[in-house]
């Protein structure tokens, strides 16, 4: 009878290359990259269970003032601020048409300045007011909640919402407790013991104080327009403004044409044409000026 066979030996096989090589692969990749990227990739964001709630900021936001600013500030204490505005509501409510005391693309600038100061990001959403101007109070707070699944709500002490304006924040604490919603109300900013709002920033507009409106903005008031016309000795005409000019006279201002030019500071007459247009002329400047180019206004104090 023959010996019985060994069992062979038990041989170790390697992992094969499809499923050895990526941890190498990606290992040596990674060296490769330079310390700053590194450290980039290693950064991800937050999941979305973690990010900060909404916060629902409403009003107009015509001036962007330092009352606004601080409505934002106040929502970022407590979530994500979110500033809710509606388009359309001078219409429907039959308010006399005006030009909007800052300029719609400078909002963004705006914004931005404040992102950096608060260090959080401040969202903006404007709805149609035609969409919820008819609604009743406690509609209104039950849309906020399943539109934007609110946490909260951060308003002045005066303000009013609902068809009619008949919803004060009495009313909007009351709805929202029903719905698990905080609301905030933000102390009053003032400035020379009165309160900072638009309509103040309107009003040393149409005086001509633009130390005042400077003080109430937090910056310098930009008029965004135009250049239409350049003249044999340098003055240069611009009109087509967006939004509201101080008063008709004599400024001291930063101006800056868009792609061109550093900003240049200078003697600016404010005025308005035959036709009732305002328009500006710029003195004391050496920038350099063409048709059409548009260019901003900031200005700074009012000379005469």
């Amino acid at each position: 009878m023959a010996p019985p066979v060994p069992p062979a030996p038990m041989r170790t096989t390697r992992p094969s290359a499809a499923f050895a090589a990526p941890l190498p692969l990606r290992r040596s990749a990674a060296a490769a990259r330079p310390a700053a990227l590194q450290r980039a990739a290693r950064v991800k964001p937050p999941p979305r269970a973690t990010q900060a709630p909404p916060v629902i900021v409403p009003g107009k936001f015509d001036a962007l003032h330092l009352g606004h600013r601080h409505l934002a500030q106040t929502a970022s204490h407590h979530g994500s601020p979110t500033l809710l505005s509606f388009s359309g509501m001078a219409a429907k409510l039959r308010w006399p048409p005006r030009a909007p005391i800052t300029a719609p693309s400078d909002r963004a600038r705006i914004l931005r300045s404040w992102q950096s100061a608060l260090a959080t990001p401040i969202h903006t959403v404007v709805l149609p007011f035609h969409a919820v101007g008819d609604m009743p109070p406690d509609a209104f707070v039950r849309f906020l909640k399943a539109r934007f699944d609110a946490h909260a709500v951060v308003c002045g002490a005066d303000w009013r919402f609902g068809k009619g304006a008949v919803g004060d924040v009495g009313v909007l604490k009351q709805s929202a407790a029903t719905l698990g919603m905080h609301v905030h109300v933000a102390s009053t900013v003032a400035l020379h013991g009165q309160g900072v709002s638009s309509t103040r920033v309107r009003n040393a507009l149409s005086e001509g104080d633009v130390a005042l409106v400077a003080a109430l903005l937090g910056r310098y008031h930009r008029a965004v327009g135009c250049v239409v016309h350049v003249d044999a000795h340098g003055a240069v005409r611009c009109a087509g403004f967006v939004n509201q000019l101080p008063r008709a006279g004599l400024y001291e201002a930063v101006v800056r044409v868009v792609g061109r030019t550093a900003p240049t500071r200078g003697t600016v007459q404010v005025g308005r044409d035959g036709d009732g247009e305002a328009f500006v002329l710029l003195f004391d400047s050496d920038a350099v000026y063409c048709a059409e180019c548009e260019l901003y206004v900031d200005f700074v104090d009012r000379l005469v």
